[in-house]
């Protein structure tokens, strides 16, 4: 009786596995054929990688499903029968998947599963016929799970990417065109099309028709500039979007790319925060001019190649394209090749002139940087969270320098608010400074976790630490706390906007392989119904605090919560 029941389970099981995965794979099927026929036409239908991998995923998929449940109930020739029959299915899948991969690769995230199904075609209807003959079912429900394992982690990590498990797809590349400058051209109309295609509104910021002039104008531009220029001009058309999520690939390509500088907007003026080679004599000095530019009209104008999604965001980019000499080129702030010139002023009035030649090398490992000893906040980056205890002042600290594993900061958050009630603590600190995001996901119970709290969720008891790097999910965070909570925002202005784009996708131009990130998901946290958004406190820190060591922020803080201690 017992061994019906389990095998009666069994089956149910298989066939539970088979017909959810069909339904599944017909389901991305049609849709992804709807998708490239709705936006290509009939003809681009036939020829899509998208579509082609879909089908040889279907062709090959389905059969083995099927084989690893009739295996338990056919003798071995009828299983040996089946296998002869489907191998020809799953070899033209697999074919079908060869073609596609020609095309989806560098097109999309997800085409490394092409390469696997390949791979399982080639190898699957030999392994297979032999567990046919041999009654071995135990390897099919072993390649089973781990195919479905496979299979769960594919999808997982293309909805992660996509949003959409496949689709929105970016459209195929065109084959390239014969000169350089066509090809930069090709670059340019392919992101035109496709950026306000893919991103959920492209244009909540700039009127299209401007996009759109901009976009003839360096058009016609490219056969005349350089590879800098016409690089610059491209990004310059991303950042026309409005939207920090939405932009051109930051990355330098090599370190040649960059000065051994590392620069840092403080209060009073942009200062030298980190220096190497020729310029070590620069660290902690003033920034006077840069090229031919005063340091303020240069910040204008590498500014436009940042998408403005606020003024915090401005001086946190703009450090790490000042310091790239092809990004200076291309903008204008230095005027032609051979070298950049720094003009620096000391604390005690000297003026130094560096000249890097703009193919300098920059090891970023053997700058020196000031101060030697950083601010709390500061001291372990490499950590995603921690937390301090401020006895004091009974206050809890806890720095956030990232939101990355929804499981295991949830995990942290319970021990922290044991903390919290262990230490009897009468002050919560949430420091979310240079916090630039990452899964929105992991602060849930967080958040859920301040509202049970009455003791700590009152005025002057909770504090939020923000500044220019602050963004994405840890402004979400911050803007939360201060919509649905007594929190207190002090510091910065953030990086990102109270109500902002997110849920970055990418595509990769078709020749130069730069990749565009775009927002497929808006986020309105702070509703219009609530006055303008903004920092409680605001302080922002001088050069002489900065180099000190100092954190005015923190200790701001700190002061009030020994000022508030035992009040209530």
């Amino acid at each position: 009786m017992l061994k019906n029941i389990l095998r009666t389970a069994e089956s149910s099981v298989r066939w539970f596995f088979l017909v959810v995965v069909t339904l599944f794979l017909v389901e991305e099927l049609i849709r992804v054929l709807w998708y490239v026929g709705g936006e290509w036409g009939f003809v681009q239908l036939l020829i899509d990688g998208a579509g082609l991998h879909k089908l040889g995923e279907f062709m090959i998929i389905v059969p083995f499903l099927l084989f690893v449940h009739q295996s338990a109930v056919w003798d071995v020739a009828r299983t040996q029968e089946y296998v002869r029959k489907i191998r020809w299915i799953i070899w033209c899948g697999g074919s079908l998947n060869l073609i596609a991969a020609f095309d989806l690769f560098g097109r999309v995230d997800w085409a490394w599963w092409t390469i696997l199904l390949i791979a399982l075609a080639s190898f699957l209807p030999v392994v297979l016929e032999r567990w046919a003959r041999m009654r071995a079912k135990w390897c099919g429900r072993i390649l089973l799970t781990i195919l479905m394992a496979l299979f769960l982690f594919h999808y997982a990590l293309s909805y992660m990417f996509t949003g959409f498990f496949i689709a929105p797809l970016a459209a195929s590349h065109p084959s390239p065109a014969d000169s350089k400058a066509q090809r930069w051209q090709q670059d340019l109309r392919y992101l035109a099309t496709e950026l306000p295609r893919l991103h959920l509104n492209a244009y909540h910021t700039i009127d299209q028709g401007r996009f759109e002039q901009e976009v003839d104008r360096l058009h016609d531009a490219i056969p005349s500039l350089d590879l800098n220029e016409t690089e610059v001009g491209l990004q310059k058309l991303v950042a026309m979007i409005g939207d920090g999520h939405t932009q051109w690939d930051w990355r330098p390509s090599g370190v040649a790319s960059k000065l051994p500088l590392e620069l840092y907007w403080l209060r009073d003026s942009l200062f030298v925060t980190g220096a190497g080679g020729v310029c070590k004599d620069a660290l902690g000095a003033r920034v006077i001019s840069i090229g031919s530019l005063r340091t303020e009209e240069a910040y204008e104008a590498i500014c436009s190649l940042i998408p403005h999604e606020s003024d915090g965001w401005w001086l946190e980019k703009s450090v790490r394209l000042l310091v790239q000499p092809r990004k200076l080129l291309g903008s204008g702030v230095v005027g032609g090749y051979g070298s950049v010139r720094f003009t620096f002023e000391t604390s005690d009035g000297d003026t130094i002139e560096c000249d890097f030649s703009d193919h300098v090398s920059s090891r970023w490992s053997a700058l020196d940087r000031l101060p030697t000893h950083p601010p709390l906040y500061r001291t372990r980056s490499d950590t995603e969270y921690w937390s301090k205890y401020f006895k004091e002042t009974r206050a809890l600290y806890l720095k956030c320098n990232w939101f990355g594993s929804p499981v295991s900061f949830p995990y942290y958050s319970d021990e922290f608010w044991q903390m919290v009630e262990d230490s009897l603590a009468q002050f919560v600190i949430v420091d979310l400074r240079d916090n630039g995001g990452g899964n929105t996901m992991c602060f849930t119970g967080f958040f859920e976790s301040i509202l049970k709290h009455d003791n700590i969720n009152r005025k002057n008891h909770l504090y939020v630490l923000v500044n220019r790097g602050s963004f994405s999910a840890a402004t979400d965070l911050a803007v939360l706390m201060r919509c649905e909570t007594n929190a207190l925002l002090v510091g910065e202005e953030m990086g990102g906007s109270p109500n902002t784009y997110g849920e970055v996708r990418t595509f990769k131009l078709p020749n130069c392989g730069v990749r565009v990130s775009y927002s497929v998901k808006y986020f309105e946290i702070w509703p219009d119904s609530l006055p303008p958004f903004g920092i409680d406190i605001l302080i922002k820190a001088s050069s002489e605090q900065y180099f000190a060591g100092q954190d005015p922020v923190l200790d701001s803080v700190l002061q009030l919560t020994k000022r508030d201690l035992g009040r209530d």
